[in-house]
């Protein structure tokens, strides 16, 4: 099943161009895909500079973002969870 997951689940290219038009600090950018039985979990770290950036107004950007790799994901049988964590620049 992760195999099927992997050939037919490969989003990881609209996600970095959607948040590379959102944030500032283009290079702390960092995606990792983690496909398992559950679905796909999509880990996104950002420099915190540019976290307010992500998560928008009252959660509405991030909402959106994670309600469209919901539907993606359904379309594909597949549950699809996006996780925003901090990078820490040192």
């Amino acid at each position: 099943m992760v195999q099927e997951i992997q050939r037919a689940y490969n989003e990881t290219e609209f996600l970095e161009y959607v948040l590379r038009t959102l944030i500032k600090n283009q290079e702390s950018l960092k995606i990792v895909k983690q496909i398992d039985e559950q679905g796909v979990l999509y880990n996104v770290e950002i420099d915190t500079t540019d976290i307010p950036q992500v998560i928008g107004k009252q959660g509405k950007t991030i909402n959106a973002l994670r309600k469209v790799f919901n539907v993606v994901g359904h379309l594909h049988g597949v549950r699809a969870t996006l996780k925003v964590n901090s990078a820490k620049i040192i």
